[in-house]
């Protein structure tokens, strides 16, 4: 089997490769002749094969080596890196869908708190003028009751008639007063409710960690 093949690969060989390979096509009908030894084109051809071959061992070598090395330990490292990767991925997402929510919690917080301070300066405003006019009642009932005084003194110099009179007078007066002490007592109520419906709210302000302003406090002390 060896002989053959050999004698197929000298009968493929050009003649230019070898001055010493001689095909011999006679005519004679006698079958072409052969050198009992292999010629120097052979040799070199058989040697260019086997080189081949043994590329192609190689070749098919690195190529097995290549398509099985995902299954080394740096492929199972760089999928954990992945897997890490995503994980933080995901993480950071959280992180950022979190950041965004308590950004508008902020955001909402801080507009109660400006609305908190409008309405506390509001009261505060309001505060104020309850008790600018409880002390317009007190000094316009001072000058009722200063008046009244100077009535019955003049009242109990004065003849009957007179003294009937300054008592009408007197109670009138005394009506007035009465109405006077009543608004008063109301505008007092008032102002009371307020400043406690004010110390409520700075309380409750105050459990929620919300600073007050310096100027609140300021005005809160100059209404007592």
């Amino acid at each position: 089997m060896k002989a053959i093949r050999r004698s197929s690969m000298i009968q493929e060989v050009p003649a230019e490769f070898s001055e010493r390979v001689v095909v011999n096509h006679g005519t004679d009908g006698q079958p072409p002749s052969t050198p009992s030894k292999p010629s120097a084109a052979v040799k070199d051809i058989t040697i260019k094969s086997l080189v081949i071959a043994s590329m192609f061992v190689v070749f098919l070598f690195k190529a097995n080596t290549s398509i099985f090395r995902f299954n080394t330990p740096s492929r199972v490292s760089l999928l954990d890196e992945i897997d890490h990767l995503k994980h933080d991925l995901k993480a950071y997402e959280a992180l950022k869908e979190q950041y965004v929510n308590e950004e508008m919690q902020l955001q909402w917080d801080k507009q109660h708190i400006t609305e908190s301070e409008e309405v506390v300066t509001s009261m505060i405003a309001s505060s104020k003028d309850l008790s600018d006019r409880f002390h317009d009642v007190e000094q316009h009932m001072k000058e009722e009751n200063d008046h009244m005084h100077e009535g019955i003194q003049a009242a109990s110099k004065s003849s009957t008639n007179a003294a009937k009179h300054d008592h009408e007078t007197v109670m009138k007066l005394s009506k007035d007063i009465q109405e006077t002490n009543a608004e008063a007592r109301h505008a007092h109520e008032e102002t009371v409710s307020l400043r406690r419906q004010i110390s409520e709210m700075m309380e409750e302000l105050s459990q929620k960690n919300i600073k007050i302003p310096e100027q609140i406090y300021d005005k809160l002390n100059a209404l007592k």
